[in-house]
This record gives structure tokens, sequence and C-alpha cells, in this order.
């Protein structure tokens, strides 16, 4: 009886899982990344975290399969379960061990980046029949460009072509919908309260695509990568102007702030990678200040993270009631 009730208990916390700690997750592993050159602790334990979370939302997948396939009905929960899969393709790095002269890593992220188009598929299949400039949200980044990550990892493991070919997909679709979405952000506007966070997003996929565009040639075109530099700044500038972060605080936590996590990192990493392009191992004054405001940046990114899988540990651990034991 205890056990029955306990089980009970603890599937009732899996249910409370927001789809949204996948996209905390995904930050948590690629923040273990971004500094685990400066702490291989650091490195192992944000592993560690992100693989509990997705193991949480992996159980209530199965467990509570019935409750998850009723949440993404939602169109805007549907757009950002890929985070899911992006999170595994960031922890496949993780993995070092080999099987049969094949990295497990390698077969790990292969296999998020399928769930990722899968996902893709299943997203167009259901919802472009209806489409309109009410339903086109900056989450719409994530499940038709987002997949560029895959791009960065396909290099890291050796495919470059794969990787070439990722980038350039991701490249094209990211062409056809900016104008839409943000068409809808300057002009139609009319952005609930709650989804306000998700506008930020607008800053992930181009700066995937530089990640992985940098990552995936081994011969850069300046001027391109300029051009998508300027992509960057104007989603960057966007997203400031528009997120109203007073309220965004007035509403109170939700678990869309997980919004503001990745994408801030991502931006981040591609700053430094395009910096270093352009001048190397060049040093001026201006160099180091620019260092040294991506390690405030970086800072300030990780007390967020902090705070948030705090506010998340209190949905995903049980609570321990004294009646428990009765």
């Amino acid at each position: 009886m205890l056990k029955s009730r306990k089980a009970v208990s603890a599937l009732k916390h899996l249910v409370k899982l927001p789809t949204a700690i996948c996209g905390e997750a995904l930050a948590i592993a690629s923040v273990g990344n971004l500094l685990g050159g400066y702490s291989s602790f650091f490195r192992i334990f944000c592993g560690v975290v992100a693989l509990a979370l997705l193991f949480f939302f992996t159980l209530k997948i199965f467990f509570c399969r019935d409750y998850f396939l009723d949440e993404i009905r939602d169109i805007n929960v549907l757009s950002i379960f890929p985070t899911y899969f992006m999170g595994l393709m960031v922890l496949s790095t993780y993995i070092r061990a080999s099987f049969g002269g094949i990295s497990v890593g390698a077969i790990v992220c292969a296999f998020a980046f399928a769930g990722h188009l899968s996902v893709t598929l299943f997203f167009s299949w259901r919802h472009l029949r209806h489409v309109s400039a009410d339903t086109i949200m900056p989450n719409w980044f994530i499940v038709y460009v987002a997949y560029a990550l895959g791009a960065v990892f396909a290099s890291y493991y050796g495919f470059f072509t794969i990787g070439k070919g990722i980038v350039t997909v991701a490249l094209a679709s990211y062409s056809v919908l900016f104008p839409m979405v943000f068409y809808r952000l300057l002009v139609v506007g009319r952005i609930p309260d709650k989804l306000l966070p998700a506008i930020w997003l607008v800053n992930s996929p181009i700066n995937i695509c530089i990640v992985a565009y940098i990552a995936s040639f081994s011969v850069i075109n300046g001027l391109f990568l300029a051009v998508l530099f300027f992509f960057s700044i104007l989603s960057f500038v966007v997203s400031v102007w528009y997120v109203d972060i007073r309220r965004v605080l007035k509403n109170g936590f939700a678990p869309t702030w997980s919004a503001f996590t990745f994408p801030s990192i991502i931006f981040v990493v591609a700053l430094q990678n395009t910096f270093n392009y352009f001048y190397g191992g060049k040093v001026y004054l201006y160099v180091y200040l620019f260092f040294a405001g991506l390690e405030i940046a970086v800072a300030a990114i990780v007390f967020l993270i902090l705070l948030l899988f705090l506010r998340y540990l209190r949905i995903a651990v049980p609570e321990v009631r004294a009646n428990d034991d009765v």
C-alpha cells in the first residue's frame, strides 16, 4: 500500500514536469561544454544534472504517455519538444566510449538528430495545413532551424560532409522562416504575456547556424559570415527591444523562462567564434574588453540557469511529507 502511494505521488510529479525543462537541460549541458576547459568537475556536474533532467522527462514520456500526448497537442509545446533531442546531441559529447570502432556518442547524436527531424515532420503534417500569421511564433525556429546543431556535432565526430549539408538546409529554412517570424512580431504582435520569454528564441537559430558553419566548413567566406553575424545582432536587438522584462517578472515564474538560457549561451559562443575568425591572434585592448564582457555574460547566464534549476527542482523532486510513512 505504501509503495503504491509513493508510486502515485512520483507519477503526479512526473506529470507536472513541463516540456520546457528539456531546454533547461540543453542549457546546462551546453554550459558544461562551454566552461569545461576551466573545470572538468564542473563539466561532469553539468552533464549529470542535464542527464537527470532528461531522464525524468523520458520517464514522463513512457509512464505518463497520455498526459504527454495531450500536452503536445498544443502547438507551442510541440514546437519546443525538439530541445529534448538537442539536449541529447550535446550530451553525446560527454560520452567517450566506443563500440566496434564506432563512437557511442556519435550513435546517440545520430539518434537525437533523427528524433529532431521526426518531430519536424510531425509538426509540419499537423500544423502547416492550418498556418496563419497568428500561429507563427519564434518557437518555430526550434523545429525548422535548430537541427543545425546536429552539424556542429557531425563535424565533431568527423562527418564534415553531412555537417555541410545540414547547415545548408538549415540556412535555407531560416531564410524562409525569418521574414514570417519577424512579421508576426513586428506587425501582427499580440503575443500572450505567458509566451513573452519565447521571443528570446529568435537569438537561437542564426547563432546555431554561425557555430555550425564555422565548425563544418574548412574554408570560411568572411563576407557570408559577416552577413550571418549581422542577422545575429539584428535578432538580438529585436529580442531585447521586444521582450518587456517588467511584464515577464510581473507575471511570475513560468517554464517559458528557460527560453532565456540556451539562446543566450549559443549567442555568446557565436560571438566568440566570429570574433576569433576575424581577429585571430591579434591582440588589442578591445579584445580584452570583449572577452571580459563575454565572461560577465556567461556568469549571468550560469546564475540564471541555477535559479531556474532550483525552481524546477520543486517540481521534479517529490516532496517528503510526514504522512508518507503512515
